[in-house]
């Protein structure tokens, strides 16, 4: 009995207490009749000590884990654990204004547009920012197309926008709703496209439309397009609809500009036949609806028409942009 270890012991004592229900005992194969144990390596004493050291190690690893335990709840209640300070929280501000100009709310259009977002006045207070914002459009527009990383080639472009505009043609047998598509297309692509231009460009809101026709002019083009079309500001005379409105209906739509295009990347290697000549197509009319809606989207109402263009025997491609009115900030539900 000496030298069975505990485990045996238990065992042995638990089969002859109650050999009905306790567990079987493992059969070991019979040795020979001249088979002579060796003798034990370890006296009962070593065994009980070496379980006495185990036993106590693995108290103190309790122990130590009970101590963990209670440091990581006295840190989690600390206010000053999750405190984001410097970089950490300059990192976090950058995101949470990058989020909400992705998804479009009101918040992210006015910063996008570097102007107040918590309710102040903009025509007063966003003057000091315009001031700090405001750089020379053309180094700007310059500077937005070198650093463009997703560039394609432009005659792939030139050949799939004329492959479209053949399309439409087959598809509706008729010019005046060939423009009115195109136009359509054109007010889709400015309504998402003035997203991305006002957070890569950092241009603040205009002080009036004259400057509205140089940011086109000079950034907008060049961002997208890599050309400068020179500009030409106008007056158009307006009439008055009523008494009441008549000095502002004057000065909100009586602006204009025009642009003239010196090169025009959508038309080239393009002639028109003389069945499309004489129904009216405006090949590029798709520039108009990308100005009339990335002009929307910043609260101004516009009329954008072609006057001229090269491939219908025009001396020079001019587009008129007229101002109709200023459309009042409407704040969406919840975004207050």
């Amino acid at each position: 009995m000496k030298d069975l270890s505990p485990y045996q012991v238990t065992a042995l004592a638990s089969f002859l207490s109650s050999p009905s229900t306790s567990v079987t005992p493992p059969r070991y194969p019979l040795a020979s009749s001249d088979f002579i144990p060796p003798s034990p390596n370890k006296s009962t004493q070593d065994l009980q000590s070496e379980f006495a050291a185990l036993k106590a190690a693995q108290d103190q690893r309790k122990q130590k884990r009970a101590r963990h335990s209670r440091a990581s709840q006295q840190a989690a209640s600390d206010p000053l654990k999750d405190l984001k300070i410097e970089s950490e929280l300059r990192r976090m501000i950058r995101e949470n204004i990058g989020h909400q100009r992705m998804i479009g709310s009101y918040v992210g259009k006015r910063h996008a547009m570097h102007l107040p977002v918590r309710g102040q006045n903009t025509q007063s207070n966003a003057k000091t920012a315009k001031k700090l914002n405001h750089k020379q459009y053309k180094n700007v527009g310059e500077d937005l197309w070198k650093s463009r990383t997703e560039k394609i080639n432009a005659e792939l472009f030139t050949l799939t926008y004329g492959a479209l505009v053949v399309q439409l043609i087959q598809d509706y047998e008729d010019y005046a709703e060939v423009n009115k598509q195109l136009e359509k297309m054109g007010y889709n692509i400015g309504t998402r496209l003035i997203e991305d231009f006002l957070a890569k460009s950092g241009i603040g809101r205009c002080a009036d439309f004259r400057e509205v026709g140089e940011v086109v002019s000079k950034i907008g083009f060049k961002t997208f397009l890599n050309i400068t079309p020179s500009i030409t500001h106008g007056i158009a005379p307006t009439q008055p609809s009523s008494k009441h409105d008549g000095a502002a209906a004057t000065q909100a739509s009586g602006s204009t500009f025009t642009l003239t295009l010196d090169e025009n990347p959508l038309a080239e290697f393009v002639e028109l036949p003389e069945e499309a000549l004489q129904g009216g197509l405006w090949f590029s009319n798709v520039l108009c609806g990308v100005l009339r809606g990335a002009l929307e989207m910043v609260q101004m109402q516009v009329q954008v028409d072609f006057i001229s263009d090269v491939l219908r025997g025009d001396e020079s491609t001019e587009i008129r942009v007229k101002l109709v009115k200023y459309l009042e900030e409407e704040v969406p539900v919840g975004d207050d």
